[in-house]
């Protein structure tokens, strides 16, 4: 019996001394994450070695951007699938804007680009296109230079191409061609969008756009712009300037009506009446 016990706590010594000397498996180095991120797998950094890399306590994404803190690369995603560098579809469009003064485009923008003038600030062009109320615009401006303000600050707002847009150098534009006609609709309106714009100020664009229909009840631009912003209020009032926008012949381009309110469009939903069920249901 004492030999069996001598001979267990000789094992059990044995085995201890090969664990304490077993080196650790090395889970791979670790480096600062942004660094990885903005100067890729070959940076200085990536190559740290393993000593440098356990002090940095952050874990190698190996340009993977969507490997979680301490889960390695290769585990973030099933295998095959290929290294996602800037998480966008095959063939995405870069998000942003060149100037850095256009949002990135998102729910409710209008469709794809029709045809433009070729300006260098191209408009659409069309019947109700944005070239069309440019020039409607103008014509209600006598002074040259007024015309040329509010042509540049226009073009500078709905440009097709939205990465030369640039909402602050338009307001300021607008500002000169308001202070000698503060009922111009068409400047009114391009404030509003500007205003939309700039940090979405929703009161500053909802009061603008209230002055270009109230300035001109025939606007239909205006009226549509206040459909798209009560969609996010109250949708009574937001469907009768819907209802005064299409009357005028001004196109659905971001789909407001099919969105929100869709009682007004042809084989739309009828609207939900307080019990739950469309009006004159039985």
């Amino acid at each position: 019996m004492k030999q069996t016990v001598l001979f267990s706590l000789s094992l059990a010594l044995v085995a201890l001394g090969a664990c304490k000397d077993t080196p650790t498996p090395a889970e791979g180095p670790t480096v600062p994450e942004i660094q990885i991120l903005e100067e890729g797998t070959d940076s200085p950094a990536a190559k740290v070695d393993s000593k440098t890399a356990k002090q940095a306590k952050a874990p190698v994404h190996s340009g993977n951007p969507m490997a979680m803190p301490g889960q390695p690369a290769s585990k973030a995603l099933p295998p095959g699938h290929p290294p996602l560098q800037n998480r966008m579809p095959p063939g995405h469009p870069p998000m942003g804007a060149g100037k850095g003064k256009a949002p990135a485009r998102g729910p409710f923008m209008r469709g794809p680009a029709g045809p433009n003038d070729g300006h260098a600030l191209p408009l659409e062009t069309g019947a109700h296109s944005p070239s069309a109320d440019m020039t409607a615009g103008k014509a209600k401006l006598q002074e040259e230079d007024l015309q040329k303000s509010f042509e540049e600050a226009f073009r500078k707002t709905f440009t097709q191409d939205r990465t030369l847009r640039d909402y602050d150098g338009a307001e300021k534009l607008l500002a000169g061609v308001l202070a000698k006609y503060p009922k111009h609709p068409q400047s009114l309106r391009t404030m509003g969008y500007v205003a939309v714009n700039q940090g979405f100020n929703v009161k500053k664009a909802m009061d603008f756009y209230q002055q270009s229909v109230q300035a001109d009840d025939q606007y239909g631009p205006g009226h549509y712009a206040l459909a798209f912003m009560y969609a996010r209020g109250d949708r009574n009032i937001g469907a009768e300037h819907y209802k005064k926008a299409m009357s005028l012949g001004i196109p659905d381009a971001r789909q407001i009506g099919k969105s929100f309110y869709p009682h007004l469009v042809p084989g739309g939903v009828p609207p939900i009446g307080s019990n739950g069920l469309p009006p004159g249901h039985p």
